[in-house]
């Protein structure tokens, strides 16, 4: 016979972690999805020019997106670089790239003791509407 005092802990282990691993996976679904929305804003010009956004406008537009789920992301956690340059079929093509990154920490204090802290990443890349 297994000991009720063995069980509980194992139980609530078990049910924590997986609140846990949700939260983390919907931390990370919103880090792709404000990458993705900071690499499509870095690759548009202004309407009539070819200037592409600062890259302060597009961390800031990052950043704006992560807090609308209650993510808050510092400036140097948004890193863009507008000037990716790959070659399409014998072209060279002008890319933005836009990488994301955020330290998740555990709530659960069962689980912080094992794991203090994972760091989260995401990355996107669009090519520019200049070219």
């Amino acid at each position: 016979m297994v000991e009720t005092a063995l069980v509980l802990p194992m139980l609530l282990l078990l049910v924590f972690g997986t609140i846990e691993l949700a939260r983390a996976l919907n931390i990370m679904q919103t880090l792709a999805d404000a990458a993705r929305e900071g690499a499509h804003w870095s690759a548009m010009p202004a309407a009539g020019t070819n200037n592409l956004p600062s890259v302060s406008d597009v961390q800031n537009k990052v950043a704006n997106f992560a807090s609308a789920s209650g993510i808050t992301l510092n400036p140097w956690d948004v890193n863009v670089n507008q000037e990716v340059d790959q070659t399409e079929g014998g072209l060279t093509v002008s890319f933005s790239e836009v990488d994301v990154s955020y330290t998740y920490t555990f709530i659960t204090p069962m689980i912080a003791a094992i794991i203090p802290s994972l760091t989260l990443q995401s990355h996107s890349l669009m090519r520019n509407e200049t070219n």
